[in-house]
């Protein structure tokens, strides 16, 4: 398993900084659904040393692949039916360290919903992390890592996090209000334009 995650993480982040998943230059890394579920809890899990050396819109594009259905299937290894569910949910619940210990360091502290052009392309991945990934409607524990991520002390990261809840409200009509409404109790010197986000994101009126 060390030898494959070294290659897939090479092959996902050792890359030109462009959308290189439309035109690949290296054959994709052949890994089974189970593996690639431990392959991205492992990722997750340790995102700050293992990305290390790669450059912000690498990370940005390489998460991308993982993330966007429309990109690639990989995200389907967690959220199609079958499988190991108690690794699933860990692989999901490791996303709270990539929140923390990736994107919250590595983000600038920007939002973009209200920004005319693009801050970067890890910001663009951050914001639309949940909108563009199967995983959005996914279990509860979702709900958990956005929760967890409004409580970073970094606009993206928050804004994320009240993009994907606020997508999710239709799923879950009592549950995203009341995460917000706590947030909202002990947000201190909160952005107004988050707050109003925020506000949106409650009934799901959100972009």
């Amino acid at each position: 398993m060390d030898e494959l995650y070294k290659e897939w993480i090479e092959y996902l982040f050792n890359r030109p900084e462009n959308e290189w998943y439309w035109n690949p230059s290296k054959a994709e890394v052949t890994a089974s659904d189970e593996d690639l579920v431990h392959l991205i809890s492992r990722l997750f899990k340790n995102s700050d040393t293992d990305l290390e050396k790669f450059s912000d819109t690498q990370i940005a594009y390489g998460l991308k692949y993982i993330f966007d259905h429309g990109i690639s299937n990989t995200i389907f290894s967690i959220c199609q039916k079958g499988g190991n569910e108690d690794l699933k949910i860990e692989a999901v619940s490791n996303m709270k360290y990539l929140y923390r210990n990736c994107l919250a360091r590595r983000c600038k502290n920007q939002l973009s919903h209200n920004s005319d052009t693009e801050i970067s392309p890890l910001n663009s991945f951050c914001y639309m992390l949940w909108d563009t990934s199967a995983l959005g409607s996914w279990k509860s524990v979702v709900l958990d890592v956005m929760e967890d991520a409004l409580y970073i002390p970094n606009n993206s990261c928050i804004e994320s996090a009240l993009h994907g809840l606020g997508h999710r409200q239709n799923q879950d009509k009592i549950k995203v209000p009341e995460i917000i409404d706590r947030f909202l109790r002990n947000a201190q010197s909160l952005d107004p334009a988050l707050r109003i986000y925020a506000q949106n994101a409650k009934t799901g009126y959100i972009q």
